[in-house]
């Protein structure tokens, strides 16, 4: 339970520290959305730096906002399925309802990455960039299935738990 404990506390401080920097970044998304400059503030979300505002990227900037919220919601939904844990209700529904909906939104947040990363270089620089690296599109979108199969399993399992108990 102790590692369980050290989790808590990181996801809790993680939490805590994206709740402080969400209103300043929305702050800083809506100033440069209204910045008639093409040339404004740099800023990186997600590993895309954003150098460039013209319509096309404002759009992307958007869109990558976005998925950072969702993320966020995913770290929420985190928090609630480690506080069952710490309950020892391990086969609550909030459980594998939470992996489910953890898994659902990190491959929408995936998707939305991966469109901002592979289409910001296309409309800011008129070129396509490849990178063969670990990039978060590929890692979200491995933890979202992960997230999803581990939602079954603990389906599965809280339905065998249950027709063991009836059979005892």
């Amino acid at each position: 339970m102790r590692k369980l404990t050290i989790l808590k506390t990181i996801v809790d401080l993680f939490w805590i520290l994206s709740l402080i920097t969400t209103p300043i970044l929305l702050f800083f998304i809506a100033f440069i959305l209204t910045n008639s400059s093409k040339d404004g503030i740099p800023i990186r979300i997600q590993g895309i730096l954003y150098d460039e505002h013209n319509l096309s990227t404002k759009v992307l900037l958007i869109v990558t906002v976005i998925s950072y919220i969702i993320i966020i919601y995913t770290i929420y939904q985190f928090k609630k399925v480690l506080r069952e844990f710490q309950k020892t209700k391990i086969f609550s529904e909030i459980v594998f309802i939470g992996f489910n909906k953890m898994g659902i939104s990190l491959i929408i947040g995936a998707i939305l990455t991966g469109i901002s990363s592979l289409l910001y270089p296309i409309f800011s620089k008129s070129k396509l960039e490849l990178s063969f690296d670990l990039s978060p599109f590929i890692l979200m979108l491995s933890f979202g299935l992960f997230f999803l199969v581990l939602s079954e399993i603990f389906k599965i399992a809280k339905h065998t738990k249950e027709e063991n108990e009836l059979t005892i």
